[in-house]
């Protein structure tokens, strides 16, 4: 199963859930266990499936959602039994020591209090790091059409690295290295993908000399970006970075939930938050957001100073679609410009 682009994502813990990975495919080949590491989404699933495929063998296993919360937990449980309808809590609890005390010699923190009817918990935090690189990162993979348009946009505009899909024709591979902490959907927002295009992701743990697979390559469900984007739009004055407000507003736009005027507003107050102005004075954007009247004033302010190109640009002109900058300012919608620019806007799935 794969981990969702909204959970955030912790190096350490990666290289951690990887060399149990590793430690529990030991016992897979050595002691002929059943080893599921993370398959099923939740553990009714994952023990049937141990039941059903395990053919009598002794199983140890996780779910997808204990993966996803040892990112920030710092702990991962493990199920346990013997493949077999029937078996006894006896032959339970001998499985249960027979893993415990493996995981202990391989160096891992572990805590069971020897009841067949409960998990082995497995503690990273208490867990030595084991040939960790501190330069490791998370890099996201993500899948695209192969276009001249999406080349051009990948390379020089977005600056980052491609290359040809080896599985599907006609599609590209982009890499998106993640900061510590970031989901795949903050690296996404923070890179510009655009994201309706991604067909397909996965996750490596990356090294300097290793590209380590943390899930399957699986199918990209817009539903989730949609999500994360709810949750940003409702994020408070969080919403005041350039990536993240443009990211709103392209979504707001496509939905034709604000008109030309007001997305083009939308994305010039963004595009000003990159400016060294707003780096060093950012008060005066958060006072012009205090009321909607003082958003008003701000662009009036903004529209009537702007130079004649810039007016141009806007169709703004005595023979123009915008007779004056005030026939523009009424066509914005401020009350959802002041809204999204609060990071108070309840966003439509």
């Amino acid at each position: 199963m794969p981990l969702g682009i909204l959970r955030k994502l912790n190096t350490e813990v990666a290289h951690h859930i990887l060399s149990l990975k590793e430690s529990l495919l030991k016992l897979e080949k050595k002691n002929d266990f059943f080893v599921d590491c993370g398959d099923w989404e939740g553990w009714n699933d994952a023990f049937s499936s141990a039941i059903q495929e395990g053919l009598g063998k002794k199983f140890v296993l996780w779910h997808q959602g204990g993966e996803e919360s040892a990112h920030e937990d710092k702990v991962i449980a493990l199920g346990f039994g013997v493949s077999k309808k029937g078996s006894s809590l006896e032959e339970t609890k001998i499985v249960g020591k027979e893993i415990y005390n493996f995981l202990l010699s391989e160096g891992f923190s572990i805590y069971w209090d020897e009841d067949p009817d409960t998990y082995l918990i497995v503690d990273f935090s208490k867990t030595e790091l084991k040939d960790f690189e501190s330069s490791s990162q998370i890099t996201l993979e993500i899948e695209i059409p192969d276009t001249q348009e999406l080349r051009e946009t990948i390379t020089k505009k977005l600056k980052l690295v491609f290359e040809p899909s080896y599985e599907n024709e006609g599609f590209m591979t982009v890499l998106i290295r993640l900061n510590e902490g970031e989901s795949p959907f903050d690296g996404i927002i923070r890179s510009r993908v655009d994201w309706r295009e991604i067909k397909q992701y996965t996750l490596y743990l990356e090294t300097e000399t290793d590209f380590s697979s943390m899930m399957p390559s699986w199918e990209f469900y817009e539903f989730f970006m949609e999500i994360g984007l709810k949750d940003l739009a409702k994020s408070g004055r969080n919403i005041l970075e350039y990536e993240k407000l443009k990211a709103v507003t392209d979504k707001l736009f496509f939905d034709g939930v604000v008109n030309e005027e007001t997305f083009i507003w939308l994305s010039i107050f963004a595009a000003g938050l990159n400016t060294k102005e707003y780096q060093e004075n950012p008060k005066d954007l958060t006072d012009a957001l205090s009321s909607i009247d003082s958003l008003k004033k701000e662009t009036k302010d903004t529209l009537y100073s702007i130079s004649k190109e810039s007016s141009e640009e806007l169709n703004i002109g005595e023979k123009m679609k915008y007779k004056n900058p005030q026939a523009y300012m009424d066509k914005i919608d401020f009350d959802i410009m002041f809204s999204v620019l609060n990071g108070k806007y309840d966003l439509a799935i």
